[in-house]
Parts: structure tokens; C-alpha cells; sequence
């Protein structure tokens, strides 16, 4: 399957279970098979056959539906908001994500944050609190500290990359935050179409 055909077999069967779990609110009739049937009367058989031919995406829908109703909404609700995010930070797609409302655009000193990294080569770095503010600094690579220039909003900004999985974040023994450069983080900001 191509990566447009892929794309769009994803996004869409996550757009139909969401409607498909929003209409059956206070039902029991959320199984596999009630799922199937809907596709077809809802004129999507080529994604119900889709589904039917391959065994790993029904026993992966079989999970999702078994799920809690709330779970599963607020769960594609992230994943909304993590996509709209994502487009935000390339050309061709960051007017679209703007006009739809993206309402967690990363902005340019999170995206910083993630370059200097990439360009150190470091996998993770701490950060050290001052009087003057915090310090990231880079752990490993060719080490160094981030440089910020919006200290106040530094929060916000590591918040936006720990949710959207840019980041990770474990804690070392003296209990100081530590915050491990992910390898989507790498394809995003190696991407030749990332803005800013």
C-alpha cells in the first residue's frame, strides 16, 4: 500500500470509529461485527473489506471497540490535535492547520529547542534551575547548553513536545528533570519542509 492509500486508510478508519462509538452513546452494540455492518450500510465497504482482509487492523479495531466509549473520543481528540500540530510546522500544510483551528501549534522556540538538539547530535538534556532561570542542558553529542529566549514561555514549549511524544521525560537520582529527544522529534525537524 502506497503512503497516500496508507494515510488515508488510517486517518479515515479512525474518523469512522469515532462517529461509529459517538452514535452508539449508551449502547452495547460496539463489537467488531456491529462495527463491520456499519461500514457497509455507511457506503465504506472498501475500508470494511480492508478490514475483513487484514487480521492485525481487525484485532486492532477489535481492541479499540472494546475500550471505553469516553476513552476512545478523547483519545482521537489527541490524536486531532497532535496531527493539526504536526502540520503546523510544515509549509505546505501550516495555513490549513491554522484555519482549522489547530489549537496547539508549536511554536518557534519549541521548534529551536528541537534543532539545537538535532544539531548537537544529543539524545537528551537537563535542566538545571537557577535564580536566573532554568538551564537545558545538552547531556551528551556534542553537548552545550539550549539556548531560550522566551523563558517564560519554556514551560508551555516543553509541555507542547512532552504531549506530542517530541520528548520524553524521566528524572535522574538527585530528582532533576531529564528529557530524552525522541526519534519522531528527529524526522520532524530532518524534515527539508519544516517552517521557521
Amino acid at each position: 500500500m502506497d503512503f497516500l492509500s496508507l494515510a488515508s486508510a488510517f486517518s479515515n478508519i479512525i474518523a469512522l470509529i469515532g462517529q461509529f462509538r459517538s452514535e452508539r452513546a449508551g449502547k452495547d452494540q460496539s463489537t467488531f461485527n456491529s462495527f463491520l455492518e456499519w461500514l457497509i450500510t455507511s457506503q465504506h465497504e472498501d475500508l470494511a473489506a480492508l478490514v475483513e482482509s487484514n487480521i492485525e487492523i481487525s484485532k486492532s479495531i477489535q481492541g479499540i471497540l472494546q475500550q471505553d466509549r469516553q476513552l476512545i473520543l478523547t483519545e482521537i481528540e489527541n490524536i486531532n490535535k497532535a496531527l493539526l500540530s504536526y502540520a503546523s510546522a510544515f509549509k505546505a500544510f501550516s495555513d490549513l492547520a491554522l484555519a482549522l483551528g489547530s489549537p496547539a501549534i508549536l511554536s518557534n522556540q519549541a521548534l529551536s529547542i528541537l534543532r539545537q538538539i538535532e544539531k548537537a547530535s544529543a539524545s537528551k538534556f537537563l535542566e538545571l534551575n537557577y535564580y536566573g532561570g532554568p538551564a537545558l542542558t545538552m547531556l551528551d553529542g556534542n553537548s552545550g547548553v539550549i539556548d531560550v529566549d522566551e523563558l517564560r514561555f519554556l514551560e508551555d514549549d516543553i509541555s507542547s513536545l512532552l504531549d506530542l511524544k517530541l520528548l520524553r521525560l524521566e528524572r535522574n537520582k538527585n530528582g532533576e528533570r531529564v528529557f530524552i529527544y525522541t526519534r519522531m522529534a528527529s524526522e520532524l525537524v530532518c524534515s527539508k519542509n519544516l517552517i521557521r
